[in-house]
């Protein structure tokens, strides 16, 4: 039977009951909380620790409480930091919002208001964000951003700046207790297996990993078993016995073939289809034969995959099959085909006029010559190996994310200077006192991290200087933030709390009704 509310302030209250408890852990001064799991008693200073293991008796309230932790989990997974202060705005802003809805505003123009103040707010982003050119002040946002870890941070900002935007950094399980980085020749692709028949795993994340794997680059649709059987033979006389099919398609009984053979391990494989668009993958195809030392299969150029010559097989180091990548290793060897196959992309960019395609082939090049760095994470048990991997993953994408949109001054500074920098258009009563409320939860960061310290004064100068000036709650004092690199928040973190708490905000807000089972 099911049950209905028609209370928003239920809803209203479990969010706040959830930010009560997690703001405690905020900032560099924040507190300690203690839970009781039934492996034993923890203690953790980490909000998105606290969040997920809250839930409360009340139905309705434990809803308002989930949605607030899914927000600061879309933020997690997005961003890899900001998961707190998401919680913070979010609270603020329904807090304020339901007040104003409760005393009879528009609602339909509230909410418009809050829309138009997200909008303006994020749009001013690129306008306040610096662009990172020092080793050290990454080093120090992927400090921040795995609570606190200065090692680990170091080892991602190297790995980081060594390989570049467009290079790619893996992580993955290792054998001893301290994190060891190593760099590779490679790239990581998004592709994904043809069949489930091809994967080895199940937990999202991990994949299949082909060591020493022979590798068949073909530039056709395989779609029948004749077009499989010299391949899989020529593959199945070979010491590897573990092949990589990269083709436009494999579909129908070639596909069925293969995932018969992966099954009973006749010929361990996998399919693969050629990265891009249709009319791209050609070109993505001679990227790869240039990572694994091979020629494309061609039928244009009279090669029949129907007579397969085990001259046409290249091979790479080692390939990692994800859910959603692909992670290819090359091998010493392949590094002279690689030079020569950017000098030939780098000539063909010089013909191409500025738009996606440009903007395509320069992702490629970069790929290419960036290379792979690879982080192995240990531990003393497996639970720390685990824990210490979760936390490198969140930093990791808080590193990159700063790589590829700069920092902006931490401490809850950014939020406030981005409400000051934009400029309110001509709107109705409403929608003015949405607006109002939206740049009153983008300075809730600020006061919470400055706590009792800063006074009314503080924050009034903040909003007449320069916006790197702001509060650093470990001195107690107005400061340069540039002078502290601890003090930054990455630009794509930012942004995306942002707009994660004002979407959450907008649903709770337009809610009034809530069906329980």
């Amino acid at each position: 039977m099911q049950r209905v509310h028609f209370d928003r302030s239920q809803l209203v209250k479990g969010i706040r009951m959830l930010a009560r408890t997690v703001l405690v852990t905020y900032g560099p001064t924040g507190k300690t909380v203690l839970m009781d799991r039934p492996a034993g008693i923890i203690t953790t200073k980490d909000g998105a620790t606290v969040a997920r293991e809250l839930e409360f008796s009340h139905p309705v309230q434990n809803i308002g409480c989930q949605l607030a932790r899914n927000a600061s989990l879309q933020v997690n997974n997005q961003a890899g930091d900001g998961t707190t202060t998401v919680i913070c705005i979010l609270d603020i802003l329904i807090q304020e919002g339901n007040k104003r809805i409760v005393a009879g505003v528009n609602r339909r123009e509230f909410l418009q208001g809050i829309q138009m103040a997200g909008a303006a707010v994020t749009n001013a982003i690129p306008e306040v964000s610096q662009e990172i050119l020092v080793e050290s002040v990454l080093a120090s946002v992927a400090t921040v951003a795995c609570n606190g870890d200065e090692k680990i941070g170091k080892m991602l900002a190297e790995a980081c700046f060594a390989v570049g935007k467009e290079g790619a950094l893996i992580i993955e399980d290792g054998l001893n207790v301290d994190p060891v980085l190593e760099f590779r020749d490679g790239v990581v692709l998004e592709m994904q297996p043809l069949h489930f028949g091809f994967k080895s795993w199940d937990t999202p994340g991990e994949g299949r990993i082909m060591e020493g794997v022979q590798v068949a680059l073909i530039d056709q649709d395989l779609t029948s078993f004749e077009d499989v059987k010299a391949l899989m033979e020529s593959a199945g006389q070979r010491p590897q016995n573990e092949l990589l099919v990269i083709a436009r398609s494999v579909v129908g009984d070639a596909l069925n073939t293969m995932v018969l053979n992966n099954g009973k391990d006749v010929v361990k494989c996998c399919a693969l289809a050629a990265p891009g668009r249709a009319d791209q993958q050609p070109e993505q195809l001679q990227d790869l034969a240039a990572l694994a030392g091979t020629i494309v299969v061609d039928p244009q150029r009279g090669q029949d995959v129907r007579k397969w010559d085990e001259q046409w097989f290249g091979s790479m180091r080692k390939v990692t099959v994800k859910d959603k990548h692909v992670v290819f290793e090359t091998y010493p060897e392949a590094e002279q085909d690689i030079r020569v196959r950017v000098q030939q992309l780098e000539r063909d960019l010089e013909k191409l006029e500025d738009g996606y395609d440009r903007d395509q082939m320069q992702k490629r090049i970069a790929n290419l010559s960036g290379g792979l760095a690879l982080i192995k994470v240990g531990g003393w048990t497996e639970a720390a190996m685990k824990e210490r991997r979760a936390r490198i993953e969140d930093a990791l994408a808080a590193v990159q994310g700063a790589l590829a949109e700069g920092v902006m001054p931490g401490g809850g500074v950014a939020y406030i200077v981005l409400g000051r920098m934009s400029a309110r258009p001509v709107m109705t009563e409403a929608q003015r006192q949405g607006w109002d409320v939206v740049m009153k939860a983008l300075s809730g960061p600020f006061r919470r991290l400055a706590g009792t310290n800063a006074t009314e004064q503080d924050i009034t100068s903040m909003w007449t200087s320069d916006h790197w000036v702001g509060w650093d709650a470990r001195k107690g004092m107005l400061r340069d933030l540039r002078l502290s690199p601890s003090i930054l928040d990455p630009a794509n973190v930012v942004r995306t709390v942002i707009q994660v708490a004002l979407s959450a905000g907008t649903m709770v807000l337009s809610t009034d009704v809530v069906v329980l089972k």
